[in-house]
Order: C-alpha cells, then sequence, then structure tokens
C-alpha cells in the first residue's frame, strides 16, 4: 500500500514539474534578426528535422525527423533547442489555410546497448513529451501519418508514455515500421532524403533494402547497358552515377585534396550508396569541406531541384564526401560487364598510343570519345 501511494505521489510530482516546465517554455524561436536568436541551435535543430525535398504521393509535404542527430545533453540545453525544432514545423498560416502534412522519424540513432562512456545521452521522454504540449492544435490536427521507422526500445517507451497523454485518434496516425523495406511498402523512398546514419543502422537489420514496385535489372553498377540513352535526346550518355561523382571531384575543393583515390571511404556505407543509385535514389547529396581553412565554402553536388538553403544546412556527416565519389567511380569501372573501350577501338588505340615515350594529343583522345567517331563507345 505504502509502495503504491509512493508510485502515484512520485508520477503526480512529475508530472506537476512538467506542467511548470511546459509553463516556462516558448514554442517560438527567436528571429534571425533577435539579438536572442542562437545560429547554432538553429543549426542542430535543421540536421534534426527538415523538409523532405519531394513531396507524397498525395502531394503533402513530408518531414522528417533523423534521431541521429541529436547532440549530447551534456553539449546543449535542450529546453532552448525545443522552440528552434518546432519552428521547422509548418506555420500556423499554412495549417490555418488547410495544409496537410507527414512525419517520418527515423529513430534508429545511437548504438542501442552502448555503453555509458560511448552512448550519446539525448533528449529525456519528459522533452518529448514537452514537445508535443507545445505543439498547436492545428499542427496536431493537420498532421496525416507519422511513420516511425527502425523503433528502438526507447520509442516503445515514449510511445506507451503518450498513450496516456495524446488523444486516441492521434495514436491512429502513428505506424512503426522496422526497416526501409517496410516502409518501401507504404510510400515511396527513392524520393525520400535519407541520412547515412540510417542506411548504416538499416544495414544491421536487413542486408539490403527490398523494393517490391521497382523494375528488374541494375540502373547503375553492372547494369547490361552501363552507357544509357537520353530519353530526351536519344544520344549515348555518361549514367547519372558517374556524372554526379565526377563532376564533384573536378571541383576546386576536392580535386586538389590528398589521396582521392587512395584513401577508403566507410566500406558498409559505400555499398549503401551503391545500392541507393541502383535503386534510384533521388536525392544523393555529395558535400566536402575546402583544403583551404581560411574558407568555409563547401563543394557540393545534388540532383537539381532540391532547395539551396537546405543543401547549405545539411551537415558533412549527413552528405558524402570525396573519398567515397572516388571510390564508387572506381566501382563502377571494376563492374561493367563489357570493357568500356570495345574490341572495335583496339585499331584506334594501337595507332594513336602504341608508344608509351609520345606525348598524348587531345585531340586524339576528342576523336575516340567523340560520339559521332566509329571507335568511340558513346556512339
Amino acid at each position: 500500500m505504502r509502495s503504491a501511494l509512493a508510485t502515484l505521489s512520485t508520477r503526480h510530482a512529475v508530472r506537476q514539474q512538467n506542467r511548470n516546465r511546459s509553463a516556462s517554455l516558448s514554442a517560438l524561436a527567436p528571429t534571425p534578426t533577435s539579438p536572442s536568436y542562437d545560429s547554432s541551435l538553429a543549426a542542430i535543430a535543421a540536421s534534426i528535422l527538415y523538409l523532405n525535398p519531394s513531396r507524397s504521393s498525395t502531394n503533402l509535404p513530408i518531414y522528417i525527423v533523423n534521431a541521429a542527430a541529436f547532440p549530447s545533453a551534456f553539449d546543449v540545453d535542450y529546453d532552448s533547442l525545443l522552440p528552434y525544432v518546432l519552428a521547422r514545423l509548418p506555420s500556423e498560416e499554412e495549417l490555418i489555410a488547410g495544409q496537410e502534412y507527414g512525419v517520418i522519424f527515423f529513430a534508429g540513432g545511437q548504438v542501442e546497448g552502448a555503453t555509458s562512456g560511448d552512448k550519446k545521452e539525448g533528449p529525456g521522454l519528459g522533452w518529448w513529451v514537452l514537445a508535443y504540449q507545445k505543439l498547436s492544435r492545428a499542427t496536431r490536427k493537420k498532421l496525416q501519418r507519422l511513420h516511425i521507422v527502425h523503433p528502438r526500445t526507447w520509442v516503445r517507451v515514449l510511445v506507451g508514455v503518450f498513450g496516456t497523454v495524446v488523444s486516441p485518434k492521434f495514436r491512429r496516425k502513428i505506424m512503426h515500421v522496422n526497416s526501409l523495406s517496410g516502409l518501401a511498402i507504404h510510400l515511396p523512398i527513392e524520393k525520400l532524403l535519407i541520412p547515412p546514419a540510417v542506411y548504416l543502422h538499416d544495414r544491421k537489420i536487413a542486408p539490403e533494402i527490398d523494393i517490391p514496385y521497382a523494375g528488374a535489372g541494375r540502373r547503375a553498377f553492372g547494369a547490361r547497358n552501363p552507357l544509357p540513352r537520353s530519353l530526351e535526346t536519344g544520344t549515348t550518355r555518361l549514367p547519372r552515377v558517374l556524372r554526379e561523382t565526377t563532376s564533384f571531384l573536378l571541383m576546386d575543393s576536392c580535386v586538389k585534396m590528398e589521396g582521392i583515390f587512395r584513401v577508403p571511404p566507410h566500406s558498409v556505407l559505400a555499398g549503401c550508396v551503391k545500392e541507393a543509385y541502383d535503386r534510384g535514389q533521388q536525392w544523393v547529396v555529395w558535400k566536402e569541406k575546402g583544403t583551404d581553412p581560411r574558407q568555409r565554402r563547401f563543394a557540393s553536388m545534388v540532383q537539381p531541384g532540391i532547395d539551396e538553403k537546405l543543401i547549405r544546412e545539411i551537415r558533412l556527416e549527413d552528405a558524402y564526401g570525396v573519398h567515397m565519389a572516388a571510390s564508387l567511380v572506381k566501382m563502377w569501372y571494376r563492374e561493367l560487364r563489357d570493357p568500356i573501350l570495345p574490341e572495335e577501338s583496339y585499331r584506334h588505340l594501337r595507332e594513336h598510343f602504341e608508344d608509351p615515350r609520345a606525348p598524348v594529343k587531345s585531340e586524339d583522345l576528342v576523336d575516340l570519345l567523340l560520339p559521332a567517331s566509329p571507335e568511340s563507345p558513346l556512339s
């Protein structure tokens, strides 16, 4: 009896503490022109919650929450961070005008079961409850679906706690999905901007991502036709993976880096990016910091159609760098079914490049690779 009374008393105290804490917190972040505006908190919030570049199949905006981007509670004040995160959601004007939206929560952040020295302590359960309480009625009502991908133990506990806080109608909007393959059953994941940490966590669950509606065959690596024809012009062109990686590598900030083709990238992540190109993933962000420490500019490469502001907000940890790009270039050539230069080109090669001491003329290379040339593999 005493134990039960003590438990009830503790719960009442926690609820009262959350009420007092919620009353003292503001749901509105300072404007960028305000003296109290904190650009570092705004940058953290941008990596935690961002608007996906593509809309859903029903033309709704999709917001992505990345649990791996949560910093340690020892490095940031989460109460101060909260209004910056909430400011990333649709505005009241959009919601009142009838704008609905969806949220995908990638919950597989830090390693479960990590030691206290390695574990990154993120926000506590109370912070999430406060975040929900700070949402306006329109924000809760206009949410159509909340997909929770890679649900962890703490997420299941959080949902259990929410069961006593949120309405049954809101709970029906929540859908748990164990993997990216499971998410692909409900929506086209190739149109999502998925952080690298999410791919790595998904690899612990399944060796590959299964897309039920994907066509047969490979699109990029080891394809039967490695040099596809343009749908617009009908001419042969380089595949997308080579166009993006080589354009990225040839940027001034990248081409001057030491050991571009020598330093290996994360092997598991390289397999994930390779699979993404084979899958036809629309958004693969390449980004690298320049070699000059005095310059703060970044080299970036991505498919057209993404907001420049979003590219600037993406952290280096959430993009792919020079060594990954170089690795994919080597991988593409290594997995060709047939040589890139067909047997018909050998005569031209012997005539112009047989002597290793002779200088290579750019005119000969142009003639070899010119689509109009009969020796060109692009013809």
